[in-house]
């Protein structure tokens, strides 16, 4: 009999966590470059993705303009800075840090191949303050400091960890991770494919950070969404 419950409760936590988990078809229709069993997960996959020369500039999203992010961060002041992650080959980078002023702006991306590209692209563009660096979000504690940053942005980068079959203790990394980097008060604006009520919830309860779900210039596919920094 205790067996039998045990099997039933690891039956529903299973079932639970499945419901918060997408899939990855929406990515495999934005783009066809990525093929239906593409690894998320996967450093070297994302390094073939964006070496493929019509990867070279790609908005993941691209439904939302990058005006409407802007206008969700919080207002930069003259000594703020603003983090990216997975940046990927967008112009969201770039935009923001015309639009916002930061006093420096830094993207991080898993793909190296990605990385190299960006660097490529601004080596020579009138913008010394902002960098693109190679790294893991789930690990940002080994590369930035305590309280370093005002707000992070993140543009699908949740969406890509929530087909991978680790989804549940990855995400808790990254905003484990982001609360620690970000100042008292900071917020995370999460761009991403609509969220279903159980996720935002779970979100939430996750204690690093207060989501506020759905704001102005969501659409009937992708929301924008930003969490304030709490106390945990």
């Amino acid at each position: 009999m205790a067996s039998s419950a045990i099997i039933f409760t690891t039956l529903i936590i299973i079932s639970d966590a499945t419901a918060f988990r997408p899939s990855a078809a929406p990515f495999s229709r934005q783009s066809r470059l990525l093929s239906s069993d593409f690894d998320f997960s996967s450093k070297q996959g994302w390094d073939d993705f964006y070496e493929d020369k019509e990867s070279k500039s790609y908005e993941w999203h691209a439904s939302v303009p990058h005006s409407s992010i802007s206008s969700i961060v919080s207002p930069m002041k003259s000594d703020d800075q603003l983090l990216v992650l997975g940046c990927g080959t967008s112009s969201l980078s770039a935009d923001l840090y015309d639009t916002l002023k930061p006093r420096k702006l830094t993207s991080l991306d898993y793909s190296l191949a990605c990385i190299t590209e960006m660097n490529n692209r601004y080596e020579d563009a009138d913008r010394e303050n902002l960098h693109f660096i190679q790294g893991d979000a789930k690990s940002l504690n080994e590369h930035f400091h305590l309280n370093q940053f005002t707000s992070i942005v993140d543009k699908g980068l949740i969406d890509a960890i929530m087909t991978s079959d680790d989804w549940d203790s990855s995400i808790a990394k990254i905003l484990k991770g982001a609360s620690s980097v970000l100042a008292p008060g900071g917020s995370y604006v999460l761009v991403s494919y609509n969220l279903s009520k159980s996720t935002k919830k779970y979100l939430n309860e996750m204690g690093y950070f207060h989501f506020t779900y759905d704001l102005e210039g969501s659409n009937d596919r992708v929301s924008i969404s930003k969490g304030i920094k709490t106390t945990k």
